[in-house]
């Protein structure tokens, strides 16, 4: 069905403390009856994405948080996070899960939540903005994060109710461990000279030589 549908129905649920709605279809249209209120939807037809092929599959790394502590601690470290990937690193081991940010001109920050965790250490870099995003559906209670290793999907989902069976997919990010520092450059006004100032842009060690290469083959564009 529509996204816009599903909208329209969140819409009406908000404005009413009706605790109950009333489905039925036929071979195009949708019908949901929401206390006095009918809304009609068309339905959707083609093949549905086969959402279960990107479900991570052996995922053997499981911890449980408690959702605001995440959210809370996520939000204090990504404010140090850089602007561009929104990076944030995730440490699990025995006992104790690190949230941090690589070092950045504005600083890096560490925090640490306590955990009932007794298995394998594993590290993996995340999106800050998409955990957000999945704690604030969650809202509350406990969350599950599971893992397999640092380039594999993370699996995330709310640890109680299995009625409720939202799962929320994260892919890594590779994060470097120290500044890494790439030159850019511009041309003054008169054209004449290269100026290259420094940027805290992190890049790996490929994309580094990648614009390096870059700018070899720029200054000698010049100088012809």
């Amino acid at each position: 069905m529509p996204k816009k549908a599903m909208d329209e129905i969140k819409s009406l649920l908000d404005s009413t403390d009706v605790e109950a709605i009333e489905f039925a279809k036929d071979e195009s249209t949708l019908f949901f009856r929401i206390g006095p209120r009918l809304l009609t939807s068309r339905q959707l037809t083609g093949q549905f994405p086969n959402y279960e092929a990107v479900l991570p599959k052996d995922n053997n790394k499981s911890v449980t948080v408690n959702c605001e502590d995440l959210s809370g601690a996520i939000q204090r470290v990504a404010q140090f996070a850089d602007e561009r990937s929104r990076a944030v690193r995730m440490k699990i081991e025995k006992g104790e899960l690190k949230i941090s940010a690589a070092p950045t001109e504005t600083g890096e920050s560490e925090d640490s939540i306590e955990t009932s965790y007794n298995g394998d250490s594993v590290t993996i870099g995340s999106n800050a903005a998409y955990l957000l995003d999945f704690l604030k559906a969650t809202g509350s209670g406990e969350v599950r994060m599971e893992f397999k290793d640092a380039q594999s999907a993370g699996q995330l989902r709310p640890a109680e109710g299995e009625e409720y069976k939202y799962r929320y997919i994260v892919m890594p990010m590779r994060i470097c461990n120290r500044p890494c520092f790439m030159h850019l450059f511009y041309i003054d006004e008169s054209y004449d000279q290269v100026k290259f100032v420094l940027s805290s842009l992190r890049v790996d060690a490929a994309s580094w030589k990648d614009v390096l290469g870059k700018v070899k083959r720029f200054r000698a564009e010049l100088r012809s």
